[in-house]
């Protein structure tokens, strides 16, 4: 009989950006050295974290990233609580992360290098190895627009450091991308010239039905 290594099962652990504050079982490796940097990957009970985004613009995309709006309060509040949550485990265990040295929560809260460019205010993902991106109606899609809506699957990976800088780093997982209904895949206008009713308006608020906060949660499968 072949004496098989049993492997280890891998529960991936998904919240809304919305739970993350109720979120109390977060952890982070001892940094190790991996080409030229050291790295300190983040999990819950050693399982990979993802974190549902809300609402936000899709601004640009290429083979290797996705770039989307830091315009927006609940994005920035996303981020700024995950650097909290790191900055709070890191300044407890400081004496194993820098080789017995403590240092407060301000003085690693300053080396945190913010990954929202200030002067665009966007942000950009690196793109998971079986990156996924599909429509409200969960077809693939390729073609998405500047200021697109969408919501992202954001796998919250590690925290890097450099000499006298630390910075999280995030994958995009998946994407679900939500495009405008098209007026004539509801009604043809040119057949029925006398039809007087909002029809985007009416479509709007189906949307919004069919997509509450609630039900947005359940989309994703890691």
């Amino acid at each position: 009989w072949l004496n098989k290594r049993k492997k280890k099962m891998i529960n991936p652990v998904i919240i809304h950006s919305s739970d993350l504050k109720s979120v109390c079982d977060f952890e982070l490796t001892i940094p190790e050295k991996i080409n030229g940097r050291y790295i300190s990957f983040i999990s819950i009970h050693g399982n990979p974290l993802y974190v549902q985004t809300p609402f936000v613009k899709f601004i640009s995309q290429d083979t290797e990233h996705l770039t989307i709006s830091a315009d927006n309060d609940s994005i920035n509040q996303l981020i700024s609580e995950l650097t909290e949550i790191c900055v709070k485990i890191i300044c407890q265990r400081s004496p194993e992360f820098f080789k017995g040295k403590c240092f407060n929560e301000d003085k690693i809260k300053s080396s945190f290098v913010s990954i929202i460019n200030d002067d665009d205010k966007t942000l950009k993902f690196i793109k998971g190895n079986n990156f996924i991106a599909h429509d409200q109606f969960d077809y693939a899609v390729n073609d998405v627009h500047k200021d697109d809506n969408m919501i992202a699957l954001i796998k919250v990976d590690n925290v890097t450091f450099t000499s006298g800088t630390m910075q999280l780093s995030l994958k995009i997982e998946q994407m679900k991308y939500y495009q405008e209904y098209k007026l004539d895949w509801c009604v043809n206008v040119k057949d029925k010239p006398d039809i007087d009713i909002d029809i985007k308006k009416i479509i709007d608020k189906e949307i919004e039905k069919q997509f509450s906060d609630d039900d947005v949660r359940l989309m994703f499968t890691a």
